[in-house]
């Protein structure tokens, strides 16, 4: 496992900064979002399971919930 992860983990303050950074980092990524959503998709459907955690972990909703709400 990468040091500074492990290093992070054992920490709240690092913590909050990752996640900071996460989010930094992903608002002001400029690859389009068809392309986010090609990968992701790509992802999920290798790998559903690990993709419905994360996503949960980020914003609270699964892929296929999130694919509901693009209907609404």
């Amino acid at each position: 496992m990468d040091k500074n992860l492990e290093r992070i983990a054992q920490d709240e303050d690092l913590m909050e900064d990752f996640f900071i950074t996460f989010s930094d980092e992903f608002a002001s990524d400029d690859e389009p979002a068809r392309k986010k959503f090609c990968r992701l998709y790509d992802a999920y459907k290798e790998h559903s399971e690990i993709v419905n955690d994360i996503l949960m972990t980020l914003c609270g909703w699964k892929m296929e919930t999130l694919a509901k709400k693009t209907f609404e």
